[in-house]
C-alpha cells in the first residue's frame, strides 16, 4: 500500500515552514510521498492575496526538485469551497490502494473543531500528524526559515 501524506492550505504564499513541515513529516512517517494541495476556496477566509492560480505555481516552484513531492489541482478544478472532506473522499475514491496521511502543522490545531464535516474526515485520512517546530528545526537545521507574513510584505 503507497503512503501518500497530503499538506493542504491557501499557500499565500507557499514558504518554507510548509515544505520543512512536508519534509520532517516525510521522513518521520516514511512516506512515499507527500501531496500539496492547494485551496481554490478556502472557507476560513475571506480573501486570498494572490489568485489560486499564482498559488499553484508558487507551489510547484517551491518543491520543484523536492523527490516525492507533488502539486494536486484536486481543489482548484472542483467548484465551491475547498473543504477538507470532499477532497479527501475524492482520493479516496480514485486511489483507493493508497493510505492518506493528513498533515497538518501545529499552528491550525485549533481550526479543526470548525471543519465542515471533519468526523467524517477521519474515515478517509489513516493518520493524522501535528508537528511542532522545534521537532523540525533538528531535523534540518541548516533550512532557511521564513514566515508567509514577512513575505507578503
Amino acid at each position: 500500500m503507497r503512503r501518500v501524506g497530503l499538506i493542504g492550505g491557501t499557500f499565500d504564499p507557499i514558504h518554507n515552514g510548509h515544505v520543512l513541515l512536508a519534509l520532517f513529516t516525510r521522513e518521520t512517517l516514511a512516506l512515499d510521498e507527500v501531496v500539496f494541495i492547494p485551496a481554490a476556496d478556502p472557507p476560513h477566509k475571506d480573501s486570498t492575496h494572490a489568485q489560486a492560480d499564482q498559488r499553484m505555481d508558487m507551489v510547484e516552484m517551491a518543491i520543484a526538485g523536492v523527490d516525492g513531492f507533488s502539486a494536486s489541482r484536486i481543489e482548484l478544478d472542483r467548484p465551491g469551497k475547498s473543504y477538507t472532506v470532499d477532497t479527501l473522499r475524492q482520493l479516496h475514491a480514485d486511489y483507493p490502494q493508497s493510505a492518506f496521511f493528513l498533515i497538518i502543522g501545529s499552528d491550525n490545531v485549533a481550526q479543526m473543531s470548525t471543519w465542515h464535516d471533519r468526523l467524517a474526515s477521519w474515515t478517509y485520512a489513516r493518520s493524522l500528524r501535528v508537528s511542532a517546530w522545534p521537532k523540525m528545526r533538528t531535523s534540518i537545521p541548516h533550512w532557511p526559515l521564513v514566515c508567509a507574513l514577512s513575505i507578503r510584505r
